[in-house]
């Protein structure tokens, strides 16, 4: 998919699931501290323009989190939400969105899955 900067919360899991496409691709992970995620909407807020004025023209991979409770939130959810996502945003495991913002700002939002449905 021509994946250009992968970025992920700083828990491991999350790393764990992006350290063989960053080691494939040769990409450093880039981490968003725990800290920055307990407030989703303005984590989602502050993380859409550092991508698109760091990645502009690129794509971004995150892997983030769906969980609703807990200090890390639905990060997932929000960011969906805020590019313009109508109804459920990301929830299970294998749910991948592809999320294209052209040069105009139009956002166009496919729903795909990664591998095989269980």
């Amino acid at each position: 998919m021509g994946v250009t900067a992968i970025y992920c919360p700083a828990l491991r899991r999350n790393r764990e699931t992006v350290q063989p496409l960053s080691e494939h691709l040769g990409l450093a992970i880039l981490t968003i501290p725990g800290w920055q995620l307990p407030n989703t909407r303005q984590f989602a807020q502050d993380f859409i323009q550092k991508a698109l004025a760091n990645h502009g023209g690129g794509v971004i991979l995150w892997a983030g989190n769906s969980s609703a409770v807990g200090a890390w939130g639905s990060n997932l959810q929000e960011l969906y939400q805020q590019l313009g996502g109508d109804g459920q945003g990301p929830r299970a495991y294998d749910d991948l969105f592809v999320i294209v913002v052209d040069d105009s700002g139009a956002i166009n939002i496919q729903k795909r899955l990664y591998g095989k449905r269980r």
